[in-house]
C-alpha cells in the first residue's frame, strides 16, 4: 500500500474527529 495514501487517510480521519469534536463543543456551549 502507498505510504502517501496511508498518511492521507490518517489525516482525513484526524480532520473528521476534529469536526465531530467541534460539533460537540458547539452543542455543549449552546
Amino acid at each position: 500500500m502507498d505510504i502517501i495514501a496511508i498518511e492521507r487517510n490518517a489525516f482525513n480521519q484526524m480532520i473528521q474527529r476534529f469536526e465531530d469534536f467541534s460539533k460537540q463543543v458547539k452543542s455543549f456551549c449552546g
